[in-house]
């Protein structure tokens, strides 16, 4: 399973207690390496279930929308 989105995690707090709900449902946070957003950016994330997520990266070449898109 795989859910990605808009979780307006504008603060770390926020991100940990969005993270903490999924993860009574088995989802887990996919950090993303190297994320060239701003801190104030980051509403975007990923989490998954039973995946092996080997990649993950933000594409800033998209500049169509208020979020990049995440790969």
């Amino acid at each position: 399973m795989l859910l990605a989105g808009d979780f307006n995690t504008f603060t770390p707090r926020y991100l940990a207690a969005i993270s903490r709900v999924l993860g009574r449902v088995g989802l887990e946070y996919v950090p993303i390496p190297n994320d060239p957003r701003a801190r104030t950016q980051c509403l975007d994330q990923v989490f998954c279930r039973d995946l092996n997520v080997i990649s993950v990266e933000i594409d800033t070449t998209i500049r169509n929308s208020d979020h990049f898109p995440i790969l």
